[in-house]
């Protein structure tokens, strides 16, 4: 920008290149330009995008609740599910807890049809156990148990940053460790994150959970995935919004209720295909999340580059026929002089009208 003015910096205040004026227009011309098609082409991506979620909701719907597995099967889901209840019962009974207390019923959703061979069950029939984590103080020490807690649930998965530590003694040690295919579902939080669910898969190991997390242990004829998928899906959402209730401004969704969960069961030999078909569809929409998330990054950086390059003269090419900007500052200069003079002028006045009245 040969042909630029530098504004003399004073304290606290920023240096800048002033362009000659003409070529300040020609800097918003092209300026304008560029970025009503940056922000055009980011809309339609947006509402691309928009337009895709639906449509990437309804398969991961279609696929927990049997619409894209062949329905082939050699043991239906309700024996399969009698069979765990039949072994629930004998656990029970042989840890002499008394009573026999009957599991949670399930209450199908009127609007959904599941195929044959499949049924309706509760997380209660299906649960080995349902514990709360550990409320106990945890510390950055890395020598101790790593715990998991509701930061660590993001999009049906485990993020394993910003882990805390509970000392590698402490008085419930080994109570909440976590074992391969424990369900973690995230009980408080904002109204829009309660209900997050995901599976802990070994990894770290020891590992414990917060108290702020319920874990859910499943019988092993149940592919944990497809529970969890199940509660991260509308469906789930729809049923944590009906079942929340509100605590010191936070939403909350106890044991109880998470027990009474009604979630469909597919036969054992389907299952196996029903994850790997969730697993893919639930990749896929990762994917496009951070597409956009990627496209959003891209055009800001794209807008800033407009910028700088805007704020240096490389945006537009420079015209040895404009008005140099040092006669531009000189002109602005002596406007702003007239002004001050013409403001202590009608102050001075002011002054002296108040003095003779």
């Amino acid at each position: 920008m040969e042909t630029a003015a530098k504004v003399p910096r004073r304290s606290g205040q920023y240096e800048l290149l002033v362009p000659p004026r003409d070529e300040q227009d020609r800097i918003a011309e092209v300026l304008s330009r560029h970025v009503a098609a940056l922000t055009s082409g980011m809309a339609r991506f947006e509402n691309a995008g928009a337009q895709l979620r639906p449509f990437h909701e309804s398969a991961v719907v279609a696929a927990l609740t049997g619409g894209l597995v062949e329905n082939r099967y050699s043991v239906c889901a309700s024996e399969l599910r009698d069979l765990i209840l039949r072994r629930r019962r004998e656990r029970w009974e042989a840890a002499g807890m008394g009573r026999y207390a009957e599991p949670a019923r399930p209450v199908a959703p009127p609007d959904v049809k599941l195929p044959d061979g499949w049924a309706w069950t509760t997380v209660d029939e299906l649960a080995v156990g349902v514990q709360y984590g550990t409320s106990a103080k945890t510390g950055t020490d890395q020598t101790g148990v790593p715990v998991l807690r509701m930061g660590n649930l993001v999009d049906g998965t485990l993020r394993l940053a910003d882990l805390k530590y509970l000392p590698a003694e402490h008085e419930e040690s080994p109570a909440p460790f976590l074992e391969e295919g424990d369900l973690l579902f995230n009980r408080t939080n904002s109204p829009e994150l309660v209900g997050k669910t995901a599976v802990f898969r070994g990894i770290p190991e020891p590992c414990s959970f917060a108290s702020y997390l319920i874990r859910v242990r499943l019988a092993p004829e149940v592919y944990p995935e497809l529970v969890s998928g199940y509660i991260n899906s509308p469906f789930g959402r729809q049923w944590v919004h009906e079942n929340v209730s509100q605590q010191v401004g936070q939403a909350n969704v106890n044991g109880s209720r998470l027990r009474a969960l009604t979630v469909p069961l597919a036969p054992a030999d389907v299952q196996p295909m029903l994850v790997a078909n969730v697993k893919r569809l639930l990749e896929r929409g990762r994917a496009l999340r951070q597409t956009l998330d990627r496209v959003e990054s891209d055009t800001a950086r794209l807008r800033t580059s407009l910028l700088m390059k805007a704020m240096t003269g490389s945006l537009v090419s420079q015209c040895s026929e404009d008005e140099s900007a040092e006669l531009l500052m000189a002109r602005v200069k002596k406007q702003l002089a007239e002004r001050s003079r013409r403001a202590r002028l009608y102050a001075t006045t002011l002054r002296a009208v108040a003095v003779g009245g």
